[in-house]
């Protein structure tokens, strides 16, 4: 208990350097911030608790190269800073994989603060998890808000399981925690170079066409996504080293909640590849109104 209140406190208490942080949040309720999972992962060169804010492309490449130690021009550029800034939560590092932190939520607290609620996810009991050190981190993409961001940790789903609430009317559904979501193929290819994140978001068209021309150079459809309908999802794999790789999406799960679950893999066969590169898949989901999550098997 006193651990989690010192974490807190120091949530409040941690520095901004000049940066105003896997969410889709479109209710429009009030006292709602516009936001969405943006980056997430488990290995970042920040060892320590930290939060930021991050308000224009100088303070996001100097923080990449903090979290990367790669070259800040190599930061993602997908971001239109007039309408949005980066949320970025580092967790700190843990003595194995299978953590997580991720974002609940984010209110308009009062007319000058915004309340960011975040919470972190242990391994469940008896599960294989890497034995290697792990520095888990979420960024999400912030609809520009006025106000100072404040952080709270708060108590995330139970460990092992997803939330038990209530589902929509569906007599089919039989107090079943999830069902299968129904999902079809955008594109899939292979780029030369993996980009700077393994998944992504692309919620509207703006930023479905800044993603398909910088990072997949044109080569995705414009025509066929009902944007007020349906989102797409996009996750890459590593540059292949010989073998055959692609991007293999097993299945699509919808929660009681409204949480879509994407659960997927890089497939690799033992003939040699003819094409060295980075796998990709675009998938098109049904939109809701939370955070679509990644589960990567290994």
């Amino acid at each position: 208990m006193k651990a989690s209140i010192a974490l807190a406190a120091l949530c409040l208490a941690s520095a901004s350097f000049g940066i105003a942080q896997s969410g889709m949040i479109r209710t429009g309720s009030p006292g709602t911030v516009q936001w969405r999972t943006y980056m997430q992962g488990e290995r970042t060169l920040i060892k320590g608790f930290e939060t930021h804010v991050v308000f224009n492309e100088g303070a996001w490449q100097k923080l990449w190269q903090r979290m990367t130690g790669r070259d800040p021009s190599t930061a993602a550029r997908d971001i239109d800073w007039n309408k949005d800034v980066l949320v970025v939560i580092c967790l700190g590092q843990r003595n194995t994989g299978g953590y997580r932190v991720a974002v609940q939520g984010m209110t308009q607290k009062d007319a000058s603060t915004i309340l960011v609620k975040f919470y972190e996810t242990a391994p469940a009991p008896g599960t294989v998890v890497p034995e290697a050190l792990t520095q888990p981190y979420v960024i999400a993409k912030v609809q520009r808000p006025v106000g100072v961001f404040q952080f709270e940790k708060v108590q995330g789903p139970t460990v092992g399981t997803w939330p038990k609430i209530t589902p929509p009317l569906n007599d089919d559904w039989n107090n079943t925690d999830t069902i299968p979501l129904r999902w079809s193929l955008l594109s899939t290819g292979m780029l030369a170079q993996a980009p700077a994140r393994q998944t992504a978001v692309l919620d509207d068209a703006s930023e479905y066409e800044r993603y398909v021309t910088g990072v997949l150079g044109g080569s995705a459809p414009r025509d066929r996504i009902n944007w007020s309908e349906e989102i797409v999802l996009a996750m890459h794999g590593e540059v292949s080293t010989g073998a055959t790789t692609e991007v293999v999406v097993s299945r699509v799960m919808l929660d009681r909640r409204g949480t879509v679950a994407v659960f997927w893999t890089v497939d690799r066969d033992d003939a040699p590849s003819r094409e060295r590169g980075s796998p990709y898949t675009l998938i098109r989901v049904p939109r809701y109104s939370t955070a679509p999550l990644f589960f990567r098997a290994r």
